[in-house]
Formats: C-alpha cells, sequence, structure tokens
C-alpha cells in the first residue's frame, strides 16, 4: 500500500505515547461492538470496552489487550486514548483468575456503592482478558 493508502495510528496512553506510525488497518472493541478500520473509512468517534486491539501491517499482527477510553476516526487519522494496555503475550490467564478470586469476596464484602462499581470494573477487565487469551 502506498502512504497515503495507510492510516496513522496514535495509541496514548495517561502517561506515554505508545504508537505512532502508519499501519494498514486496525480492529477494536468499541463499546457497540468491535469494528474494523482501513483507509477511507467514515469519521467515527466510540468508547472502548475491555477487549482484543489488533494492529494489521503488512504481514504482521500486533494484538494486544485494550480498556477504558476513546477511540476517534478521521480522515485516515486514528486516535486512540485508552487507559489501560497489554500484549496477548503478558496475560497470565491463572493470575487473573486469582485476582478475579479476591475481587469478588471484596465485592461480597463491600457496603459501598462506588467501591463496588470499581471492584466490578476491574472483573469485567480481567474477565476480558482471561477470554482473550482462551
Amino acid at each position: 500500500m502506498s502512504e497515503s493508502e495507510r492510516l496513522q495510528l496514535e495509541l496514548v496512553l495517561p502517561d506515554k505515547l505508545v504508537v505512532s506510525r502508519q499501519v494498514d488497518m486496525v480492529i477494536i472493541a468499541g463499546s457497540e461492538g468491535d469494528f474494523g478500520v482501513l483507509p477511507g473509512h467514515a469519521p467515527i468517534i466510540s468508547s472502548i470496552r475491555p477487549g482484543l486491539l489488533e494492529i494489521h501491517d503488512a504481514d504482521k499482527t500486533e494484538k494486544f489487550f485494550l480498556a477504558g477510553g476513546f477511540v476517534e476516526v478521521l480522515s485516515n487519522q486514528v486516535s486512540i486514548l485508552a487507559s489501560e494496555l497489554c500484549s496477548i503475550e503478558d496475560i497470565d490467564e491463572s493470575e487473573c483468575k486469582d485476582q478475579i478470586q479476591n475481587l469478588i469476596e471484596q465485592l461480597r464484602s463491600s457496603q459501598d456503592e462506588k467501591e463496588s462499581n470499581l471492584i466490578q470494573n476491574r472483573l469485567d477487565k480481567l474477565e476480558a482478558k482471561i477470554e482473550l487469551v482462551k
């Protein structure tokens, strides 16, 4: 693909710029479902749900767990602002399961709605991670 037929991907976490390069395609776990972005995609803004981010470039595909944030697609520019990102290879399923058990116990004993919501959010992220490594 020529440079004009590629996407400019910017992937930003709260503390750093993770990716800033041209890619062929991106697949994102949007709040309303997964969607792929190719050059010429219609403009869109979506929140991100915990799930898979795929970055396709030539013959290589990178897979990440992505959670929290937003994606904006505009004029072959894909900007992803996320709160959490890790490579699929870095996910330890047994560690996630242990954390889930601890959080379930915390959720059962929680008396505070705000605390319960935070715990549930963490549970949702861990369950999404486990789904990706199955």
